[in-house]
């Protein structure tokens, strides 16, 4: 079963009607058509939640149609310079809803936008640390997997965001988790797998431009291995320029397939498989 590990099918991107796939013939918003296509495949998606908010609908989504949808819970770290992490309220909400939730984040360091965010880039680290390290806190509370989020600067003097993730994770010793759409180098994907965690690949293993992610997907071990979509966005080359959509996860497995020599149905079981593990879907 094909399985997306990265979606946000919440988002406001799909509560329109457009004319670059066809809608259900109820002529719902285009989540409805969205989710038909994927309960039609079949396969499982878990969807992400950025905030409070979106946790709380990502939930809703997997409550309404068990088995097939999933959430994770958590602030991403674009979002938490301007909101706090109430790890209490977030607690309470992953106890409440305990069979629906099988992951914490997105969560991590993004340094590309930290101008917008505050004039001061020490502050901005501080607070992205700190939040990081809660969300590492709550994740050891239930037991759950962290899907992490890492996004450098645009200036060459600041840190790296996955260094820094890895220092992170090292010091706090947790080991359970996958780098979600994963373009850092071949040095720090070795750090992450070291560490126990999985790497999440995404239609960026498509692109013309995508060299260094393809390297990446060669090298890394067949057990370690996560496909995903970061729908609505970073939809693969035969779809650029549309929304995307969890059931085009499958253009990943099938480049990951060529890469690596391997049958497309290999890659689909692999990759279920791993999702399993880490996420306990089953």
């Amino acid at each position: 079963m094909l399985i997306d590990t990265h979606a946000h099918l919440n988002f406001p991107e799909y509560n329109q009607p457009g004319d670059d796939l066809p809608d259900t013939p109820d002529g719902k918003s285009w989540r409805a058509g969205t989710i038909a296509r994927c309960l039609s495949y079949p396969m499982q998606v878990i969807n992400i939640g950025v905030d409070y908010e979106s946790s709380q609908e990502v939930i809703a989504l997997a409550e309404k149609y068990p088995g097939s949808f999933f959430a994770s819970v958590g602030l991403h770290p674009d979002d938490g310079f301007a909101k706090d992490f109430n790890i209490e309220q977030f607690s309470a909400l992953i106890a409440t809803h305990r069979q629906a939730v099988v992951a914490i984040g997105e969560c991590g360091l993004d340094f590309y936008r930290w101008s917008e965010l505050g004039s001061d880039f020490g502050k901005v680290y501080q607070k992205q640390t700190e939040i990081f390290r809660q969300q590492i806190a709550l994740a050891r509370e239930f037991n759950l997997p962290l899907i992490i989020h890492a996004r450098a600067s645009k200036d060459s003097d600041k840190p790296s965001a996955y260094s820094e993730i890895i220092k992170i994770l090292q010091a706090e010793n947790y080991q359970a988790g996958v780098a979600h759409c994963f373009a850092g180098t071949v040095a720090e994907a070795k750090q992450f797998l070291d560490l126990g965690f999985y790497l999440g690949f995404t239609g960026i293993i498509t692109f013309p431009k995508g060299d260094n992610v393809r390297e990446i997907a060669q090298m890394c071990p067949r057990d370690r291995m996560l496909i995903e979509t970061d729908a609505p966005f970073l939809a693969p080359q035969a779809y650029r320029g549309k929304r995307n959509e969890p059931v085009y996860v499958e253009e990943v497995a099938k480049k990951i397939a060529e890469l690596r020599s391997w049958s497309l149905g290999e890659v689909i079981e692999l990759t279920a498989q791993n999702a399993n593990k880490l996420f306990n879907l089953s």
